[in-house]
């Protein structure tokens, strides 16, 4: 009777089991599937059940090795508005997938956390246009005079859409400021 030889490897989904070639890619992607949405599952049962704790417990999955799983960390954090949740959601905005990071914004835009605004300044540099925008649209509510220098300085950004998304937010924070 033949043998299989089954190999239980790590890699950033998690636990994968894998075998020789005839159907290994496809089985293996399932399994690896089966405990990132485990993961995911685990973020938003915590997020709803609000129980003491829950943001320790979603703030661990900041720093898991899938995109997907930041992502749903920095949504459910947003969502839940603790101010225990702000440091990863700073944490969030490195990160070096555009999903993860549009998701801290968006999680920063709802908390209104002002402590954040070093880090959002930063994302002003960010290669995505559309990280831009969105770090523009955050320092619009929270941003200080400390934001109005770094924002004044994209006069010469390349693109019209994150120029005028810059004008508005200067203009906002200027009215709110009163610099």
């Amino acid at each position: 009777m033949p043998s299989l030889s089954i190999t239980l490897v790590t890699n950033q989904d998690g636990p994968l089991l894998t075998w020789p070639a005839d159907n290994s890619r496809r089985r293996t992607y399932v399994i690896a599937m089966e405990s990132v949405q485990s993961r995911i599952r685990s973020i938003q049962e915590a997020e709803k059940g609000r129980s003491p704790g829950a943001v320790g417990s979603i703030t661990r999955y900041i720093g898991d090795p899938h995109p997907r799983v930041r992502r749903e960390a920095a949504i459910a954090l947003g969502k839940m508005k603790d101010p225990e949740g702000i440091a990863s959601l700073t944490l969030a905005l490195s990160d070096s997938d555009r999903d993860v990071r549009e998701a801290a914004l968006a999680g920063i835009q709802r908390t209104g956390a002002r402590s954040a605004e070093p880090a959002v300044i930063k994302l002003l540099g960010d290669k995505d246009p559309g990280i831009r925008i969105g770090a523009l649209s955050v320092l619009s509510g929270i941003g200080t005079v400390r934001s109005v220098d770094a924002i004044a300085g994209m006069a010469d950004e390349p693109f019209s859409d994150v120029r005028e998304a810059a004008e508005r937010a200067l203009t906002v924070i200027r009215k709110r400021t009163g610099s």
